[in-house]
């Protein structure tokens, strides 16, 4: 009987964890049909516009940044006519339209007896995602600025959007997420799992 040593990943010589990631990040690549947490992403995005006033009505984003890529929004004329307002009235329209329906009007006391302050925007308040913060402070941001609603909810939407799933990609395929998934795999010395 031949006796075999075994390896955790962290005892093995750098050369072979190397060759030992690699082998998994391609294996994993070829797994990533659906990137993590899109289902999140596209949901925050939806909810979002919808809060807005608009609708999306065509999507196609890859988290590369594809020349195919878009988003469509249809806009009820009277958000579209938000465009001409002067800086003043966007914020007056900002207050009125996108955050007080948001605020909490009550005292309330989370689990860890933290209290939301009357008036305040709840965190994620859309589907309980970070990605709702994003796309609603980017959005307060740039339309207080005078940029064009559409423009923001279209292209500048696409582009945040693209960048967090390019970023969810690369985090799922990270030696990090690599350490964290191969906790009771051993191998021998040249790198096979065994």
């Amino acid at each position: 009987m031949k006796k075999i040593n075994i390896y955790k990943y962290q005892e093995l010589p750098e050369d072979v964890q190397e060759k030992i990631y690699n082998k998994w990040k391609e294996w994993r690549e070829g797994c990533l049909d659906i990137l993590p947490w899109s289902d999140e992403t596209i949901s925050s995005l939806k909810a979002t516009i919808k809060h807005i006033g608009g609708e999306l009505r065509d999507y196609s984003i890859s988290a590369g940044g594809d020349r195919g890529d878009k988003i469509v929004v249809s806009l009820p004329e009277e958000i579209e006519a938000t465009n001409e307002l002067s800086t003043r009235r966007r914020y007056a329209w900002l207050e009125n339209n996108i955050l007080d329906p948001l605020r909490i009007n009550y005292k309330i006391t989370h689990p860890e007896r933290k209290y939301c302050k009357y008036g305040q925007v709840p965190d994620c308040p859309f589907t309980g995602y970070f990605f709702d913060n994003v796309l609603l402070n980017y959005f307060i941001s740039e339309f207080a600025k005078g940029s064009d609603i559409e423009d923001i909810l279209e292209n500048d939407f696409l582009r945040i959007t693209q960048n967090v799933m390019y970023d969810d990609y690369e985090q799922e395929l990270s030696k990090e997420t690599f350490l964290d998934t191969e906790n009771d795999t051993y191998y021998t010395i040249d790198g096979k799992e065994v």
